[in-house]
């Protein structure tokens, strides 16, 4: 039922197939996530009679269902409106334009992307970069901002963080007295330049070191393999497709020629950005490529692949997981 109250704006078709394409996005009018919301006291039946609680629920009007966890009474909810407006403001005086905008798991999380710089070509692919803004509703996010970045030739996708640890975060939170701007902007605009250029030397790093199959194949058995198989000294069936998989996208894949680490990280992004989830649902691969597990996982390959040592170690671990394989 997901997509039933979910949706995805873009001013061009994203890899997912699901997008409503609009010519021009704007934060203000005909934006399809600025539907009003309001809270509501929580209560439950226990026999013939009705107990109320201190928790309150975030409801939309336009179709009167949940949003989110109930949430305690000392939360401030920020309305997707409120969200909107805050962006609109603090981006006045910059030049950008909203590429991307919507909601998953059944409007509890929302997003904007927002492009504020030119593409660049990193290991010789055209990578296009956008500002994310997300946040949730019900405790399940805080304000969040990273960088996006979709390499075009096969639409694989990265978030990088806005912060060497962790997450950066926009200084508003979910209080009853939470602030009527969005703090931390100009900082979010200055990193996400910052981050396209460390991930565009990162990949031109990658692109410089040579990676035949054995290694590639080491290095993807060593990442994917779970943390138990030091214990239990087995790898699984799925465990194993897995890694073929990753090694003929770094072998096959669109943009890869099996030749460098740039090959294999784009092959692992092209796994977890289409493949991942599995079955024929492309929503629910969206949300686990750009808001869970994939996600996650994208970022660990990222940071593996461009730090020798944890290259290594994983290489090492990899040669001792197909020994048992």
């Amino acid at each position: 039922m997901i997509m039933d109250r979910d949706t995805q704006e873009g001013v061009e078709v994203a890899w997912h197939k699901l997008t409503v394409v609009k010519e021009k996005l704007s934060l203000k009018e005909d934006c399809g996530i600025r539907y009003p919301m309001v809270t509501v006291p929580l209560s439950y039946t226990l026999g013939d009679k009705v107990i109320e609680t201190e928790a309150k629920q975030i409801i939309s009007l336009d179709d009167g269902l949940p949003i989110g966890n109930p949430v305690s009474s000392s939360y401030g909810m920020i309305t997707n409106e409120q969200m909107l407006d805050m962006i609109s403001d603090a981006l006045l005086g910059t030049r950008y334009e909203i590429v991307s905008l919507g909601t998953v798991c059944n409007r509890a999380k929302a997003f904007v992307s927002i492009k504020l710089s030119d593409d660049i070509v990193a290991a010789g692919r055209l990578t296009k970069n956008v500002l994310n803004i997300m946040w949730g509703h019900g405790g399940l996010m805080s304000v969040i901002g990273n960088s996006g970045l979709t390499v075009v030739v096969c639409q694989n996708t990265l978030n990088v963080a806005l912060a060497e640890k962790g997450d950066f975060r926009f200084t508003i939170k979910h209080t009853k007295f939470a602030a009527d701007r969005l703090g931390g902007m100009a900082e979010a605009i200055d990193r996400h330049c910052g981050v396209v250029a460390e991930f565009q030397a990162a990949m031109d790093s990658l692109d410089s070191i040579d990676c035949e199959e054995e290694t590639a194949r080491k290095i993807t058995a060593g990442i994917l393999t779970p943390a138990s198989f030091e214990k239990e000294a087995k790898v699984s069936t799925r465990t194993m497709n897995m890694v073929d998989k990753v090694v003929s996208l770094y072998r096959h894949g669109a943009g890869n020629n099996g030749r460098t680490m740039a090959d294999l990280f784009n092959g692992a992004t092209d796994y977890f950005t289409h493949e991942s989830s599995g079955g024929d649902d492309p929503w629910k691969q969206f949300v686990s490529s750009e808001f869970g597990s994939a996600a996650d996982s994208k970022r660990e390959w990222f940071n593996v692949l461009t730090d020798d040592t944890s290259r290594q170690l994983m290489k090492a671990r990899g040669e001792q997981v197909l020994l048992v394989a």
